[in-house]
C-alpha cells in the first residue's frame, strides 16, 4: 500500500492538490525477474475547485543480469503540462538499461514517452526523453553521477513545442537499511 500526495504550486495560479492512494502487488517470476503493479483512483483538484476522479497506477517489469538490469515501467499519475503550468493526467512508458562495467562504475541508458492532458483545457502534450548516466562509487555510501538528457515536448494542441538538452553532475549518499 502506498499513498502519494502532490501539491502543484505554479507561479500565478492557486496551489492544487492530487491524491493517489495505491494498492499493489509484487511477484517474483524467477530469482532475476520481478513484476509489480498497483492501481488507484487518481483525484485531481481543478482550477475551478472541483475534483476530477480518474484511474491511476503503474506496472513494472524488472530483470537482473550478471552485469546490470533492465526495467520497463508504465505509469499513470498527476503532472504539470509544460509551459502552461496546467495540472494534468500523465501516462507514460519508460525503459532503463543499466550496465556495471566494474564494481565502481555503472552506465545507464534510459528513454521514454509520456502523454499529458488536462480535461477542459488546451493542455495536450507528448514528451520524449532519452539519456545516458554514469555513476562512479567513491565509497560504499558515496557516489558521483553525471549524464546527459534530451527532452522533446510536442504540443498536440498548439505552438508550445520545446527541446531541452540537460547535462548534470551530482553526489549521492545512501545506506542500506531494512525495516522489519
Amino acid at each position: 500500500m502506498q499513498y502519494t500526495f502532490s501539491r502543484f504550486q505554479v507561479e500565478g495560479t492557486a496551489a492544487r492538490d492530487a491524491h493517489l492512494p495505491r494498492v499493489g502487488l509484487a511477484y517474483a517470476l524467477s530469482p532475476t525477474i520481478r513484476l509489480s503493479a498497483d492501481a488507484s483512483p487518481l483525484l485531481l483538484e481543478r482550477a475551478d475547485g472541483s475534483t476530477e476522479i480518474t484511474a491511476g497506477g503503474s506496472v513494472n517489469y524488472a530483470q537482473e543480469f550478471e552485469y546490470g538490469h533492465l526495467s520497463l515501467t508504465y505509469d499513470r499519475t498527476a503532472g504539470v503540462a509544460g509551459a502552461l503550468g496546467e495540472v494534468t493526467t500523465s501516462q507514460g512508458l519508460t525503459g532503463v538499461l543499466s550496465l556495471s562495467a566494474t564494481r565502481a562504475v555503472t552506465v545507464a541508458l534510459e528513454g521514454g514517452v509520456r502523454a499529458s492532458e488536462a480535461a477542459g483545457t488546451a493542455a495536450d502534450f507528448l514528451v520524449y526523453t532519452a539519456g545516458i548516466r554514469l555513476d562512479y562509487r567513491i565509497l560504499r555510501w558515496l557516489s558521483i553521477s553525471g549524464g546527459y538528457r534530451y527532452l522533446r515536448q510536442d504540443d498536440r494542441a498548439g505552438p508550445l513545442d520545446l527541446e531541452r538538452n540537460v547535462v548534470f553532475v551530482g553526489l549521492t549518499a545512501s545506506t542500506d537499511a531494512r525495516v522489519h
